[in-house]
């Protein structure tokens, strides 16, 4: 007989899945079992199994978007992106907070960008700051220093570290108002940013981090420096 819903099953239906994963039996794309299935291969309730599969779906675990079917996805960016809003709420958590671990996040990607560059990976980077030199757009402009920092997240190949700057990004433009467009609108403070990012492109482009670290460096000291004049939702 089927027991009842409970905490206790609907903890034994996320656990298999776990442990399922943990073990690499389920790999990213697998197909889980039907609801019914795991209902009866655990014997718990279908509405525990369905509670447990909601939980790992809210979680980026598993996708439920194919009708009725879950695979397992490994989508962590959307819930990361959540948590972290949470805590920066909850917590009480400053500008300055988010700041100082995106610099260490950032310097590492950077790091590894210098090492990991290749021809077309330059050729995106110099494009972006020939766009960042002529547009006058400033909304324009915001996107295209996100798209600056983010193209050497990706450069990095480090996946913690390109989801995890995705998110404190995300959280960033939540939490204050135009930042970006704010700091590129200001014409003396516009001049030094570009010339950083410029700098950045050539450390990377020689492989010189030293001198990419500097210019990232005086890209934050720049950024911080505005940031805290600015109204924070």
């Amino acid at each position: 007989m089927l027991q009842k819903q409970s905490p206790q099953a609907y903890e034994k239906a996320l656990c298999y899945v776990q442990d399922k994963i943990l073990a690499k039996e389920y790999r990213l794309g697998d197909r889980l079992p039907s609801v019914e299935e795991l209902s009866n291969t655990l014997s718990v309730h279908p509405n525990s199994v369905r509670e447990a599969l909601r939980t790992m779906q809210m979680l980026g675990v598993i996708d439920g978007s194919h009708g009725k079917e879950c695979y397992i996805s490994g989508n962590f960016e959307k819930n990361l992106i959540t948590s972290l809003s949470m805590m920066f709420i909850l917590q009480n958590l400053d500008y300055s907070q988010v700041s100082q671990l995106r610099v260490c996040l950032e310097l590492k990607a950077c790091e590894l960008a210098c090492a990991y560059r290749s021809d077309s990976h330059l050729k995106e980077l110099h494009s972006i700051i020939r766009e960042l030199r002529s547009s006058q757009d400033e909304e324009y402009n915001a996107m295209l220093d996100a798209k600056f920092h983010y193209t050497i997240a990706l450069i990095s190949q480090n996946k913690l570290i390109i989801d995890i700057l995705q998110a404190l990004s995300s959280i960033t433009h939540t939490f204050i108002y135009d930042m970006r467009g704010y700091i590129l609108s200001r014409g003396k403070y516009k001049k030094q940013l570009q010339l950083s990012h410029e700098q950045i492109v050539q450390g990377i482009e020689q492989r010189n981090f030293p001198m990419a670290e500097q210019a990232l460096k005086e890209h934050f000291r720049i950024i911080d420096e505005e940031i805290f004049q600015l109204p924070h939702k």
